[in-house]
């Protein structure tokens, strides 16, 4: 073992002490950043801004056609028992949510996993009701009408004609005036008089969507493309002026990005969430900067191209190999950077 290895071995010694040290705390505080907001109401409003792309209205028609369905609650059962959640899913709609959750590595009873397979009806199934969503202007008259859209395309309730009305009502009247003019965005560029991130909102840096897990940590999000063929995660980031750690990549992130070939990840990451990279069925090259991976999460890199193959230093072989060969397909090899890199 040389001077250099060495010393980065006994540095990692150090790190690891001051990890365990504040793991329990850490661990506890990301199950709290997985949703963005204090209320069930609120999370769903941040969500439908953050990850799919919608105006405060389009927000409020959604809430409002919640409110009727569930009453904000993701575990109610409806229908004589054949609807369930917070959009009462009905009958196949509720087997396909379990499906989805369980294919997914989300728990169908939570609203966590709720929200996101809404977000994959929408996107494959009710695409027009997604295109209303995502280009309907931020004015009043529009939360009406996406309540009564949504009603009509999405939630198709028995005496819909009547509801729809009622639901777009309710969007304009109770949900506008308190979420209308909520300022919070995805874009990050406006300048802010605070020198701390706003912990659980989504800032895009170079095409990369992170979101705030502390006043000063992000984890990655994803791409604002499924488009891209290369990504660097990078260890810190500049966001107004000040840099920022990138500590974690959410589960899901990068999942089906099907044009994807190389990925490098940052040194301050320290946890790979499930899913982070499956099925981006082209990636080739994965190069790990970081000493510190805590977690490599289930099927993190699965259903890659065959043959791919990652990069991590040597010394990091007795962590790293065994957590990264049960997370990704046994065609994966595992090969070694210069410690120069």
């Amino acid at each position: 073992m040389n001077k250099k290895t060495i010393i980065k071995f006994l540095n990692r010694a150090a790190v690891t002490a001051a990890v365990v040290i504040s793991a329990f705390s850490f661990a506890g505080f990301k199950s709290e950043a997985s949703l963005r907001g204090s209320s069930t109401e609120e999370k769903i409003f941040y969500f439908v801004k953050d990850e799919l792309g919608g105006t405060n209205a389009a927000a409020c028609g959604i809430l409002a056609n919640v409110r009727c369905e569930s009453n904000f609650n993701y575990n109610a059962v409806g229908d004589g028992g054949t609807s369930y959640g917070i959009c009462q899913w009905h009958s196949s709609r509720w087997t396909n949510l379990k499906a989805f959750c369980n294919s997914n590595g989300y728990d169908w009873t939570t609203l966590e996993g709720q929200l996101y397979f809404m977000k994959y009806e929408l996107e494959n199934v009710y695409t027009v009701t997604n295109r209303i969503v995502k280009t309907y202007d931020n004015t009043e008259d529009n939360a009406y009408w996406v309540g009564y859209y949504w009603c009509t395309n999405y939630e198709k309730p028995a005496n819909v004609d009547v509801k729809k009305v009622y639901r777009g009502n309710l969007a304009k009247s109770t949900y506008w005036p308190k979420y209308g003019s909520n300022t919070s965005t995805l874009d990050s560029s406006s300048s802010s008089s605070s020198s701390y991130l706003t912990v659980g909102k989504i800032y895009t840096v170079n095409g990369i969507k992170y979101k705030a897990i502390t006043k000063k940590t992000l984890m990655v999000k994803g791409a604002t493309s499924k488009k891209i063929t290369k990504l660097v995660i990078p260890s810190k980031v500049s966001i107004d002026g000040k840099k920022y750690k990138v500590v974690s990549i959410y589960k899901h992130s990068f999942k089906n990005y099907k044009k994807l070939k190389t990925v490098v990840i940052g040194s301050n990451i320290t946890d790979i969430g499930d899913y982070a990279f499956y099925k981006c069925k082209n990636l080739k090259k994965i190069t790990i900067k970081s000493e510190d991976i805590d977690t490599f999460g289930k099927s993190a890199f699965k259903k890659v191209k065959s043959k791919c193959k990652i990069y991590i230093y040597e010394y990091l072989a007795d962590d790293y190999e065994e957590a990264i060969r049960s997370s990704s397909d046994s065609t994966v090899k595992i090969k070694y950077l210069d410690e120069d890199e």
